[in-house]
Parts: C-alpha cells; sequence; structure tokens
C-alpha cells in the first residue's frame, strides 16, 4: 500500500487529467507516481442474427484503423450499462433490448484508473445510427464462427475487443 503525500495536476482535459504525486509506501520509501484518471468506459460485444457487429475506425494514437466492438465514455450522470447501449445505437444503429454484463477491467493499471465494462447482447431492435460529432465508422459484420480467428489472427489487436470477443468465444 502506498500513501500520497502530494499531488500535482499537469493537466487536465475533458477525457483525461494527468498529476503527479509524490507517495510513501509502508516501508517509508518515497517515489514519485506519474497518474492518468479518466471517466470510465462501457463496450459491448454484440451478436445480431449470425453475426458480430464491430466497427472499424482511425485511432489517431496508434495511426491506424482498428476493428474494434462498439465502445465509449460514461457520461456525467449515466451507468456503464446506459453507455454501452447508447454506444450501440449511435455507432451501429442497434438498440439493445437486454444486456448481459461480462467483466470490468483496468485498461492500464500500472499508471492510470482508466476502468472498462463489458457487455454482452444478442437481442437487439434496428434503429438508426447518431454517431458522435466528426466520428467515422464503418459498420463490420462478421460470422460469428469465425470469432476465434478475429481473436488468433490478429484481426483485432485492442484490448476490449480482445477481452469481450475471448469471453463470448469461452461461452461457446
Amino acid at each position: 500500500m502506498e500513501r500520497r503525500l502530494s499531488s500535482d495536476t499537469r493537466f487536465g482535459g475533458d477525457f483525461l487529467q494527468v498529476r503527479v504525486d509524490e507517495v510513501e509506501n509502508e516501508g517509508g520509501h518515497r517515489s514519485t507516481r506519474e497518474v492518468v484518471t479518466t471517466r470510465g468506459a462501457a463496450a459491448i460485444v454484440c451478436v445480431h442474427g449470425a453475426d458480430l457487429v464491430l466497427v472499424r475506425q482511425y485511432r489517431y494514437p496508434v495511426g491506424r484503423s482498428l476493428l474494434e466492438i462498439p465502445a465509449g465514455l460514461v457520461d456525467e450522470g449515466e451507468t456503464p450499462e446506459q453507455a454501452a447501449a447508447r454506444e450501440l445505437v449511435e455507432e451501429v444503429g442497434l438498440s439493445p433490448r437486454s444486456l448481459e454484463h461480462l467483466t470490468s477491467y483496468f485498461a492500464a493499471p500500472g499508471f492510470a484508473n482508466h476502468a472498462v465494462d463489458l457487455f454482452f447482447t444478442d437481442d437487439v431492435e434496428e434503429t438508426d445510427t447518431d454517431p458522435d460529432d466528426g466520428e467515422v465508422l464503418e459498420i463490420v459484420r462478421r460470422p460469428l464462427a469465425t470469432i476465434r480467428d478475429l481473436i488468433t489472427k490478429g484481426e483485432v489487436s485492442d484490448a476490449k475487443t480482445l477481452i469481450g470477443l475471448a469471453l463470448v468465444a469461452l461461452r461457446g
């Protein structure tokens, strides 16, 4: 366990804040921790008919387009379930009638508190998409039977998608 002795916020934006903390462990050793804090995120594995419903979008920090499950930040006053449902409607035009919570995880606990709640649905109704301003997405449908190939052949490479698809594949 470490105790925070001081904290200095270096950056505060809409999505994340960065601070530098001085901490002391139980043995009295002092060190510095660079900490990123964020709002939580929600993501959803959606099966519609016999297809996985994914999105492909350009991710600036990694410099390429990634194939992902629909996801986004949890807005102020919103639950992770509400965020997952909202993102599914916004990004692919499907509204979930039911959601199952798969798991929650920390994306990078060595330096960030960023938590992701993962959900699953195979009970949806079609509606209109409503992407965020500036969000450019391609809706991609892949047969559910290819879920293992998506994982093992490197077609997906972000953590939320790998974890979500792996959990669904484990279910059989």
